[in-house]
């Protein structure tokens, strides 16, 4: 844990057996998923940090976190929120 606090992390906990956290990006609030030495699994983009601490506070790690997160990225992953899908 101290290693990711160093690398710029923050609100790292554990949710389910999987660490999670905070970190900025250049344009959005990432809520961090299956952080290691070697990176992390996934990666949710909030637009406020608040929104992304709020959903990291509340996740237990199935399904998605709560919010108005606005993609989903990682390896393989790129998913927009469904919630942000226009209707026709």
């Amino acid at each position: 844990m101290t290693f990711l606090a160093d690398q710029g992390y923050r609100e790292l906990r554990l949710v389910g057996r999987t660490v999670c956290g905070l970190r900025g990006f250049n344009f959005t609030m990432g809520l961090v998923v299956g952080l290691s030495f070697e990176g992390y699994e996934r990666r949710y983009c909030y637009e406020h940090e608040t929104d992304a601490a709020s959903a990291l506070s509340t996740w237990d790690g199935v399904d998605h976190p709560s919010g108005p997160w606005i993609k989903c990225k990682g390896a393989g992953i790129d998913l927009l929120n469904p919630a942000f899908a226009t209707q026709d």
